[in-house]
């Protein structure tokens, strides 16, 4: 259970469901809240609906009223003027009681101009209709319509009517009050049902959480646990074999056409060189053992190590000789000395009275026990026919070997040649650049044979491309095998992301996380320290952008003539110190600028010059800012000429990769 836990497929597939449970739980929370919100929201309009109504209606219902009261008083002036004209109190009184039943009418009086006085007035109290010369004060509080009497063009008065709108108020507070009681009572249903559908809500999820893990579980063990399980029992078989050359190494045994199987290629051509390798240097160790006497041994001359040749010469054996501390092996002052000034010292050595030897003495480099050490190789030269034989016999031993030591350095170049052609079969097609540029230029120069400076291009849609230059840890075989590593995983991390918004930032982070998990950097402990720098640009030549992300590689474009820098993040992908969740910076920018320009480390921290100082960026940015304008060819070619000039007699120090484009065809 212990190595279940412990192995990556488990940390992956675990770190994959916790991700997928959180996501389907936050959705499940997401889609709850939104819908109580929309309910919250909804009630509020409702309610606001109705008091817009309501009140809406008071303005109309009132507006009406006093229109009606208006038309009324139109209509009757004339039965009015002729009553008052001839005073016709009789009629007058019947006009101010039909007056009066209207609801919103409280009182009413005609005032005699000829008189200056009121002539008769009506007000409602409790329900009764009282008519008489004037009106209590009360009711002259009440909004009121003032209108001239006249009769035969002549004006006699005027008529004044109190009205109140309050009864019509009420009844339509009244009904606002109900409809908003009916609404709570409906949304509180709603509210109800919607909690009870919630509850299936929860277990559509768990249930789906349930499915996809099956499904992610499955994936990974067909698809990289079992090949990643087969590359540890091969590497744990050759580890073995190099502790004991007598155990048969069992080569990996991928056969799939992905770079899983390019890797397990790979390692095993690597593994058979290193095992003759290491079973020749073993057989030479054996004869040196036999033939040659070497003893070490430290300042106060305790024996540390020798061989069966010095105990067959000295005539004790190893177990003996071990134990005791022989006062010969304790050098004087003066050998020491010698010995440290020269780093070797040659002399003929009388030891036992009856034997001489020829010996060389040198020192470690390297000390165990924190005290000098020093390595003592001899020669019996009292027969020396017998060191004649020997020498004889290992002249010709070393010649076997050397010739064989060729032949396995002619295997290993064979072996970093293969390897060469995997990294130049996985470099994008120049098709597909001719395809999405209107120019265009690549320098990919590896520093060896091989490199650890890669750059990919996938067409992800159309129009829609995505380019990555990548300068991972080291060069040589050791880079070239990260670079291989990482298009194992731009292919996953590809497939994965082009079914969301294009983010090269989260490119990025799936990157670092996917090398951090396989090769076990959870904190900054981990023996592994490898990663790689680069720049990821998204390009949408639908939308006429560029997104850009980088880790320690920047983004260098020119915009109306001025050369500018879209700087990558700090931290590079992978290593000890990036933590496994970093979220790296995202830029997006026209991708109708003049040029656009990315490159590795390589170029500008190239020595040169009079005084051996990088290229720098400075320079870099000059190349661009003074030829931009030409053709992309041209510019590859003052870009290797300057970088020659400038380094003259100094050694070339990393891979370079620089990638000029511009615009769409």
């Amino acid at each position: 259970m212990d190595n279940i836990r412990k192995s990556i497929f488990f940390k992956v597939a675990l770190i994959i469901i916790i991700l997928q449970a959180a996501v389907l739980f936050f959705v499940a929370v997401l889609i709850q809240n939104y819908q109580m919100s929309l309910i919250e929201r909804l009630s509020n309009q409702q309610h606001q609906f109705i008091k817009n109504f309501i009140e809406h209606q008071k303005i109309n219902q009132t507006a009406k009223a006093v229109e009606n009261i208006k038309d009324l008083l139109d209509i009757l002036k004339g039965t009015i003027g002729y009553s008052l004209y001839n005073l016709d109190e009789e009629n007058l009184k019947k006009i101010i009681k039909s007056l009066l039943k209207k609801e919103v009418i409280k009182s009413v009086y005609i005032y005699d101009q000829s008189t200056n006085s009121i002539y008769i007035a009506g007000y409602k109290r409790n329900g009764k209709i009282i008519i008489s010369n004037n009106i209590p004060d009360e009711y002259k509080k009440y909004s009121s319509i003032k209108n001239d009497i006249f009769f035969n063009n002549e004006k006699l008065g005027y008529i004044e009517v109190y009205y109140d709108m309050s009864e019509i108020i009420d009844k339509l507070n009244f009904e606002r009050n109900k409809a908003v009681e009916l609404l709570n009572k409906n949304f509180a249903q709603i509210n109800k049902n919607l909690k009870e559908d919630q509850k299936y809500l929860y277990l559509y999820f768990f249930l789906a959480t349930i499915l996809v893990t099956f499904i992610v579980v499955f994936v990974l063990l067909k698809l990289v646990n079992k090949p990643l399980k087969e590359l540890k029992k091969g590497l744990k078989s050759f580890f073995d074999f190099l502790s004991n050359p007598g155990k048969k190494v069992r080569p990996i045994q991928i056969t799939t056409q992905d770079e899983f199987g390019e890797i397990a290629n790979f390692a095993n051509n690597g593994i058979i060189i290193s095992s003759k390798l290491h079973t020749e240097l073993a057989e030479l160790m054996k004869i040196v053992d036999k033939y040659v006497a070497i003893v070490e041994f430290d300042e106060k001359g305790k024996i540390l190590n020798l061989t069966e040749a010095f105990c067959k010469m000295v005539g004790f054996s190893k177990d003996y000789l071990l134990e005791k501390d022989l006062s010969f092996f304790k050098l004087d002052k003066e050998l020491i000395e010698k010995i440290e000034k020269n780093g070797v010292y040659e002399t003929e050595v009388h030891l036992f009275e009856n034997i001489w030897l020829k010996s060389t003495f040198t020192k470690k480099q390297i000390s165990i026990s924190g005290i000098n050490e020093y390595v003592w190789i001899s020669f019996d030269v009292t027969s020396q026919k017998e060191v004649e034989f020997m020498k004889n016999n290992l002249e010709v031993m070393l010649d076997q070997k050397s010739k064989e030591i060729k032949k396995l350095h002619e295997l290993t170049m064979d072996s970093i040649k293969y390897a060469s052609f995997i990294q130049y079969a996985i470099l994008p097609p120049k098709q597909l650049f001719d395809e999405a540029f209107e120019d265009y230029f690549i320098i990919w120069e590896p520093k060896n044979i091989v490199g650890g400076d890669i750059y990919l291009f996938e067409k992800i849609a159309e129009n829609e491309y995505i380019l990555m230059v990548i300068d991972a840890t080291g060069h040589g075989v050791a880079g070239a095998f990260m670079t291989i590593l990482i298009k194992a995983i731009e292919r996953q991390v590809i497939y994965n992301l082009t079914k969301e918004e294009i983010s090269p930032a989260k490119i990025l982070f799936e990157f670092n996380k996917n090398i951090k998990t396989i090769l076990q950097q959870f904190d900054k402990t981990s023996s592994s320290n490898a990663g790689f720098d680069g720049g990821v640009a998204y390009i949408n030549l639908n939308t006429k952008t560029i997104k850009f992300a980088g880790a320690n590689v920047s983004l260098f474009y020119v915009d109306e003539g001025e050369v500018k820098t879209v700087k990558g993040d700090r931290y590079s992908v992978g290593y000890r110190q990036c933590e496994m969740d970093y979220e790296y910076k995202e830029h997006e920018l026209s991708f109708e600028k003049d040029a656009f320009y990315i490159t590795t480390d390589g170029y500008v921290d190239q020595n040169g010059g009079e005084k051996g100082f990088p290229f720098g960026k400075k320079r870099f940015k000059n190349i661009i800012k003074n030829n931009y304008n030409k053709p992309f060819e041209v510019q590859k070619e003052i870009f290797k000429n300057e970088l020659k000039a400038y380094q003259n007699t100094y050694e070339r120090n990393d891979d370079i990769t620089i990638i000029g484009f511009k615009g769409a065809k």
